[in-house]
């Protein structure tokens, strides 16, 4: 039987385009999009230059921007690349919203896991020939070429710590939430009190307090007018 041998590796550039179209269109996206792609999953290289680019804007804190981002892929060499400003553009013009960017996002990383499969199958193929080479050292070099086309289906659930620092610190800056106090004055001065959602560990050796931090903790709240319970 004859293989198509033709065929195109599974991608899908209207999605890549709306991903990045909503990082410049909505700066915050780029926080829920970061623990999920990275730039070798975008099929067009240009694309992948750009999601690049957005990258290290966000790692430095810096907004992206159709300007920021123009301005990076230029220092970096690779605005030209990368489609030039008027692809940039377009991509702008092109995206109408930013609310599916994690819908788009999911898309092109099955198509990016389905790609790694294509070059893993490869890869088993050609070792499977190597009769020179003893079975099991084979089996185990195949079972990781798998492995490694495989590792990135769970990304989404997974966040890196820089990502979730970064976050936290966004959601600071521009809501900061109601915080719980322990009216212990040096402690909340250092860690200011905890948000709703917070789990707070407290760890220190027996007889040291941890207790009678954790009742005072309690008391405040209940003070503050917040539910408090005890397991």
């Amino acid at each position: 039987m004859n293989q198509n041998t033709d065929k195109l590796p599974p991608h899908d550039l209207d999605a890549e385009q709306a991903v990045l179209g909503s990082v410049l269109i909505d700066r915050d996206a780029i926080i829920g999009l970061a623990p999920l792609l990275k730039p070798a999953d975008f099929y067009r290289a240009a694309h992948g230059l750009i999601f690049a680019a957005m990258l290290n804007l966000y790692w430095r804190r810096t907004p992206t921007d159709l300007v920021t981002l123009v301005a990076e892929l230029r220092n970096t060499g690779k605005l030209e690349d990368a489609g030039g400003e008027t692809y940039l553009a377009e991509l702008i013009a092109s995206t109408p919203t930013s609310t599916h960017s994690k819908h788009y996002a999911g898309v092109m990383r099955d198509h990016a896991i389905r790609r790694e499969l294509i070059e893993a199958g490869t890869r088993i193929v050609r070792q499977a020939y190597e009769t020179a080479r003893d079975l099991p050292e084979v089996i185990g070099g195949c079972e990781l070429a798998l492995g490694d086309a495989v590792r990135g289906y769970e990304r989404e659930s997974v966040a890196s710590m820089d990502s979730m620092v970064d976050a936290y610190l966004r959601r600071i800056d521009n809501a900061p939430p109601r915080r719980i106090l322990s009216g212990i004055q040096r402690l909340d001065e250092l860690l200011q009190g905890a948000a709703g959602g917070d789990m707070v560990v407290v760890g220190a050796r027996p007889m040291f307090g941890k207790s009678a931090l954790g009742m005072q903790w309690a008391v405040n709240a209940a003070k503050a007018g917040y539910v408090v319970g005890a397991v």
